[in-house]
């Protein structure tokens, strides 16, 4: 009778090691496909903020050549405002007023291009940051994987030698 008590004791823990193992092992493939998946999300994510990177740029040129037309429309304007009223237009102060809207319309253009440049730059940031965070989220879920097939490892090794020490003490 003793034998047969022996008998289920060592296949009650080889079983329940065999069980705790499987379910290590496949939470260690859950924890890998896991960081996969975040790493490809963070990767789609990286892809968007260049995206907008672009666009960011192409907006700010988009304004800039925008700012230009209005300046020189302006420009246009004036002289003829000032030409209209007899001024000379190429001479003194209509010139230097004129020559000073340039400058202005000059100095817009590049504040815009660089706050596109910077609003890019930011874009070009963020999509770095959303790949560092796939590289480490693919990392960790092959790390967690790794250490749950461990565990798994652990435990087999753990069941059968109580399995043996049953069996053996019988």
């Amino acid at each position: 009778m003793a034998a047969v008590a022996a008998i289920a004791a060592v296949a009650v823990t080889v079983v329940s090691a065999g069980v705790d193992a499987y379910g290590k092992h496949k939470a260690g493939r859950a924890a890998q496909k896991q960081g996969n998946y975040v790493g490809a999300i963070e990767d789609q994510n990286a892809k968007f903020s260049e995206m907008q990177a672009d666009d960011a740029v192409a907006r700010g040129y988009e304004a800039a050549f925008k700012r230009r037309t209005e300046s020189r429309q302006l420009a246009g304007a004036s002289r003829a405002a000032m030409a209209a009223q007899g001024i000379d237009v190429n001479t003194g102060s209509a010139l230097d007023i004129q020559e000073n809207n340039q400058r202005i319309g000059e100095l817009d253009m590049v504040t815009i291009k660089n706050n596109a440049a910077r609003q890019a730059w930011g874009y070009q940031v963020e999509a770095l940051q959303h790949r560092q965070q796939a590289h480490l989220a693919r990392i960790g879920g092959t790390n967690l994987g790794r250490n749950y097939n461990y565990s798994a490892g652990s435990t087999l090794l753990t069941g059968g030698a109580q399995a043996y020490g049953i069996w053996k003490n019988r």
